[in-house]
């Protein structure tokens, strides 16, 4: 699960483009951004996605913004991360339980 804001978070950035479809994420410090591009690469996963904020009361909310999944191409030529958005609902898997058997006794 990941929530960017579109606040600067300890040199971390976000910003979202194509409405909502593209979200382009880097770091300041070009040591970070470049270190933190090749690891995620590596494990190349999907990324369930709330976009947090601030209302004028200072409340934090989060939006759901859909399943986004890493372009790999576009981030390796930016040198920033560059998420696409997949898909703009997550089904939540129901949780199996085990049968339960009466047992004799």
């Amino acid at each position: 699960i990941w929530y960017p804001s579109k606040e600067n978070n300890k040199g971390w950035k976000n910003e979202r483009e194509d409405h909502d479809d593209t979200i382009i994420e880097y770091h300041e410090d070009e040591d970070k951004r470049t270190k933190h591009v090749a690891a995620v690469i590596k494990d190349n996963h999907q990324r369930i996605t709330f976009f947090r904020s601030e209302d004028a009361l200072g409340i934090v909310l989060y939006r759901f913004l859909g399943v986004y999944q890493l372009d790999i191409s576009k981030s390796e030529e930016l040198g920033k991360c560059v998420w696409r958005r997949i898909n703009k609902e997550y089904i939540l898997k129901k949780e199996r339980r085990p049968k339960r058997y009466k047992g004799s006794r």
